[in-house]
């Protein structure tokens, strides 16, 4: 796409982005309503057109068409508070996947605009810009605790978002706002949740908050300043092209993979202290 392109694809986007969030989940009365086919199909269309269908960049942002994010239910209809609770999760998620992607397109812009100029191109791959790295976590707090420490070790200073002032901020807003003051994510998928296409298929997975931070994430620095660790066997998105998942193994090896991708990142480490 040229300059002009990616400017109209950028203000779709941006229009279904204030779709979404004039939508209130807690005003759905039954897990048919209209308007959750309405604004996950107006999505799917939006991300057609813009990245092409079955495209590598369209299977890595189409997790954002999704907004019901429920369980379903083995003894009858899913509890209308629990079908609200999903559509909370796949709201913010869609938001959190929909920016990463305008920053992607913001970041493709600003290379075509510096390379007519002949300036030089900014580079994420270059050097890490602070020392600090954020954490996306899920329920597992002895895992989110363990990273925390071990980059503490490294020399860097983790970033976990609900230890940050809210400031009257929403969730979204609180994270774009801390995600400009890093240069790495590292994002901790654990078995917090459960779920597949059918009863009969379904698997643990991680929270959806945290499989959309991920995509915000990969948009906003590219995929190799991303690093997804596993703890346990866990379903993982298959529609992530190009990022590679860690497993959190008991002996620590996760430790130095980790190291690895953060030293390339060109972040400053101590690795004595953090190996010990």
């Amino acid at each position: 796409m040229d300059i002009e392109e990616i400017e109209i694809a950028i203000a779709r986007i941006e229009k279904r982005i204030e779709e979404l969030d004039e939508f209130d989940p807690s005003s759905v009365g039954d897990r048919d309503d209209p308007r959750i086919r309405v604004l996950e199909t107006s999505v799917r269309k939006t991300l057609q057109d813009i990245l092409g269908e079955s495209t590598p960049d369209y299977l890595t942002y189409r997790n954002a068409e999704s907004l019901d994010r429920a369980s379903i239910s083995m003894y009858g209809p899913t509890p209308i508070h629990e079908v609200i609770d999903g559509l909370e999760r796949g709201k913010a998620n869609a938001i959190a996947v929909l920016k990463g992607l305008i920053s992607m397109l913001r970041e493709q812009a600003g290379s075509q605009i510096a390379g007519v100029k002949g300036e030089p191109v900014h580079n994420h791959e270059d050097t890490a810009t602070n020392e600090k790295v954020f954490i996306v976590h899920g329920h597992d707090d002895a895992a989110k605790e363990q990273v925390a420490r071990f980059i503490a070790l490294a020399g860097l200073e983790p970033v976990i978002l609900h230890e940050q002032s809210n400031q009257g901020r929403t969730v979204i807003e609180k994270l774009e706002a801390n995600s400009d003051q890093v240069s790495f994510a590292i994002a901790i998928l654990t078995p917090d949740d459960i779920g597949g296409k059918d009863m009969e298929n379904l698997l643990p997975r991680a929270r959806q908050n945290v499989i959309g931070e991920l995509f915000y994430f990969m948009g906003k620095f590219g995929r190799n300043r991303v690093c997804a660790l596993l703890k346990k066997e866990i379903k993982v998105p298959s529609d992530i092209d190009g990022i590679v998942y860690t497993p959190m193994d008991n002996a620590g090896a996760w430790k130095q993979e980790l190291l690895k991708e953060l030293d390339a990142a060109g972040y400053q480490l101590n690795w004595k202290d953090s190996l010990k």
